[in-house]
């Protein structure tokens, strides 16, 4: 075997346990409790009133609103909760970060990426703080990350038919993957000049997410709902302002160095290589540098209210785009160079990730129980749930039902409740509250006075939650 052989297998060995060690480390993150915002918001919790409801409907009220939006994941967790909890929809997560990476390896082969360089993509990919992260999450990003690189590779390898089917579950996932829609048209009709192929990959993404935008349409008039309604506000709006250059580069660039979310300054500090050696990769990156270019307008155009995830779907061809660039470099010192500074971010990306996973030792060994560690770790000014001290658990029964008021994250409750904003008179056994004043409950019309004498005393409070718990008492 050459010297250069020799290199070549070594760096193919050398990605190869970077992505294991790092499927690894998210694996771990993927086992503990569910600490995420939006995904105890609505991602879980959606699904888990579902079950208890014991069928698929409208939920009113103006707090899960997104409940009308495309949810296949939400759908899918529905199968998982049951028996795994949160774990569940983190590991549908987890295997979609896996699959990803699998499909980016598969494309760049396909592209004719050179085997030493094959898993480089995947590993820029895979290691980003961002895909650690989601991969831990009940978020749905990373299912449509993978609907979606799986579209681009089918178009690729000329299968406009799976394509429309899998940018369809892409929809279905995250509505916001309309916009990758188009992007795939316009690919489609450079790569076949046959507008029925395109028209087929059209026709089958709008039949595979057309049930989502109808059951919207039937319930509330708005087959978009929420989008267009007042629940959202000005930063939910596209962004049209298409000839303002400064700010759609200020925004651009604001993705790596001051994101909500962080990524990987690999994908900017390749982007002076690319743009040197564009003519060299056009002849084989095509469809490849189309979707990426239109995908930084698509990204400019559509809300950005999720930081860096709303981008997160057009990191994989941008990482098979960087190996492509460096492939073909033809000076070997700076092509060492760029694949070392490469592996030196990812190698710190992956000690990002480890050590952000440590806070999970405790719980994972046993030695902390898993309210200990959400009571410990979760922010309860976002009006999030946990019962800190188990006064809930050991006082409200099974057939109680409690009038929530205040709280914003229900997933954790594990009573039977009722919340404010779909709150029917029912009669009621307790009211909770989160920073919220009972009088003012209280004043609310035709609302929560039990048909026997009494009043509402409070009989817990707990300071770290800022939950009160208040009791009907006859009198």
């Amino acid at each position: 075997m050459s010297l250069s052989s020799l290199v070549n297998h070594l760096s193919a060995k050398f990605f190869l346990i970077i992505l294991l060690v790092t499927a690894l480390v998210n694996l771990l993150g993927a086992l503990g409790p569910e600490l995420a915002f939006d995904a105890l918001w609505y991602h879980l919790t959606i699904p888990k009133i579902y079950l208890s409801l014991g069928q698929i409907q409208h939920l009113p009220g103006g707090l899960l609103y997104y409940s009308e939006m495309p949810r296949l994941a939400e759908t899918l967790y529905l199968f998982v909760l049951p028996s795994l909890d949160e774990i569940g929809p983190h590991l549908v997560s987890w295997g979609a970060g896996i699959g990803t990476s699998l499909v980016i390896y598969k494309l760049g082969k396909k592209l004719s990426l050179p085997s030493p360089l094959a898993l480089l993509p995947s590993v820029i990919f895979y290691v980003t703080p961002l895909v650690g992260w989601q991969s831990g999450s009940a978020y749905v990003d990373l299912l449509r990350t993978f609907f979606e690189i799986l579209a681009l590779y089918f178009l690729v390898t000329k299968k406009p038919t799976m394509s429309g089917l899998a940018i369809g579950l892409a929809i279905s996932t995250k509505t916001l993957a309309l916009g990758s829609l188009g992007i795939l048209a316009v690919i489609s009709h450079f790569l076949y000049h046959d507008w029925k192929k395109t028209g087929k990959l059209i026709l089958l993404a709008a039949l595979v997410c057309l049930p989502w935008f109808l059951s919207a349409f039937l319930t509330t008039g708005n087959p978009l709902y929420p989008i267009g309604s007042s629940l959202l506000d000005s930063r939910h709006k596209l962004n049209l302002d298409l000839w303002n250059l400064p700010k759609l580069f200020g925004d651009f660039f604001r993705l790596w160095f001051a994101p909500e979310d962080p990524i990987t300054p690999v994908y900017l500090l390749i982007l002076p290589f690319f743009l040197l050696n564009i003519k060299k990769l056009w002849p084989k990156n095509q469809p490849l540098i189309l979707y990426s270019l239109f995908s930084i307008l698509v990204w400019y155009i559509t809300p950005r209210t999720g930081g860096g995830r709303f981008i997160m779907a057009y990191l994989p061809a941008w990482a098979i785009l960087i190996g492509s660039t460096v492939a073909v470099i033809s000076d070997r010192f700076v092509k060492s160079t760029i694949i070392a500074a490469i592996l030196f971010i990812s190698l710190l990306n992956l000690l990002y990730r480890g050590a952000a996973t440590t806070r999970l030792s405790p719980y994972l060994l046993g030695r902390e129980t898993k309210t200990h560690y959400l009571c410990r770790h979760l922010d309860f000014a976002t009006s999030v749930f946990v019962d800190c001290g188990g006064f809930l658990t050991k006082t409200i029964k099974k057939t109680d039902l409690v009038y929530v008021a205040g709280v914003h994250n229900l997933y954790y409750i594990d009573f039977p409740f009722v919340h404010e904003s779909w709150y029917r008179a029912e009669e009621v056994n307790y009211i909770l509250t989160q920073s919220q004043d009972i009088n003012a409950i209280l004043d609310r019309p035709s609302i929560l006075n039990p048909s026997t004498p009494g009043s509402w005393q409070l009989i817990h409070e707990n300071t770290l939650t800022k939950l009160k718990l208040y009791q009907w008492t006859s009198s």
